[in-house]
């Protein structure tokens, strides 16, 4: 079959995508209902044994997160080995440095304008001075 255009790819594009939502849903809910046992067998097993400590059920893996404490993640490593390259600091504090990557008097204010005057706009603005000039 020959089809005009790109309209049956549009068509298996959306019944892929409500299939994909359908799928999502009814995970959700699945999990929903889950969760909603898990909590009907906490509260029956609390209420049977009072005396003893409760467990907490494993989450699966796809739902873990590990939360740190220690400041050792991988961007204060980094962090900290960029605090320890001499070579690192003494460009960041170069003002050649500054001269290169800074803004310039120009940009400065033309940002001040901008500040200013919302509306501001710099084409206007070059119109403005050479119709002056």
């Amino acid at each position: 079959v020959s089809y005009l255009g790109d309209e049956h790819t549009k068509a298996e594009k959306l019944r892929e995508w409500k299939a994909a939502r359908e799928a999502a849903a009814a995970a959700e809910a699945m999990r929903a209902e889950q969760d909603k046992m898990r909590a009907e067998q906490a509260a029956e097993g609390a209420e049977g044994r009072q005396g003893e400590s409760a467990t907490a059920e494993p989450m699966p893996a796809q739902d873990a997160l590990v939360v740190s404490r220690a400041g050792s993640g991988s961007w204060d490593r980094f962090g900290a080995g960029l605090r320890d390259m001499p070579f690192l600091s003494s460009v960041f504090d170069n003002p050649l440095f500054d001269q290169l990557f800074g803004e310039s008097e120009i940009a400065a204010s033309i940002r001040e304008m901008k500040q200013t005057d919302r509306a501001f706009r710099l084409e206007d603005f070059a119109e403005d001075i050479e119709y002056v000039v």
